[in-house]
């Protein structure tokens, strides 16, 4: 009787690990990250990552091609990762079906003049007010509302994004 009890106990759990073992290598998520500021004509770095059914890095190593708008990029995945370089233009949607998953993620690109209002508020307010530690936090500010206002996210939520990311980018990782 002990003999059937171990079988059965055993034959379960090879199956349940064999469930999981194959459920890991099927793609469930595709993420499709792009640097945190993309600015206009200059060359930007996309990263796809693929996932699984429980979240993790699905293992994959396959060729696939990612579409932005019209253009065909192929690449290759290597241990659920792969990367590619493209410099935008314009505002364009990037594109990638892997298996029965499609990922989209929409591209707005920052004109590269708007590179140049953050120091001029910086400077401006401190020639005006005299108070230099105030105007670098509105020329950090208004840097951090061009980044979030340019990545789809409204001006409400461009406001306080650009307040919470001075205090989580500038000033902790400075610490």
């Amino acid at each position: 009787m002990k003999l059937y009890r171990r079988i059965i106990l055993v034959l379960l759990a090879a199956t349940l690990f064999a469930g999981n073992v194959f459920s890991l290598n099927s793609v469930r998520r595709v993420e499709i990250e792009p640097d945190f500021a993309i600015v206009e004509g200059m060359e930007t770095l996309i990263q796809i990552t693929t996932y699984d059914s429980i979240d993790n890095i699905a293992p994959i190593n396959c060729f696939s091609s990612v579409y932005v708008d019209v253009e065909k990029i192929d690449l290759y995945f290597t241990d659920g990762h792969a990367e590619f370089k493209y410099v935008f233009n314009e505002a364009k949607q990037i594109e990638l079906v892997c298996g029965n998953v499609k990922a989209t993620k929409d591209v707005n690109p920052i004109p590269l003049w708007f590179s140049i209002l953050p120091p001029l508020i910086a400077i401006l307010f401190a020639l005006l007010f005299k108070e230099v530690f105030s105007a670098l936090f509105l020329g950090l500010f208004s840097g951090t509302f061009i980044i979030y206002l340019y990545q789809g996210v409204g001006a409400f939520g461009a406001i306080f994004k650009g307040i919470f990311s001075i205090a989580d980018k500038y000033v902790i990782e400075a610490l």
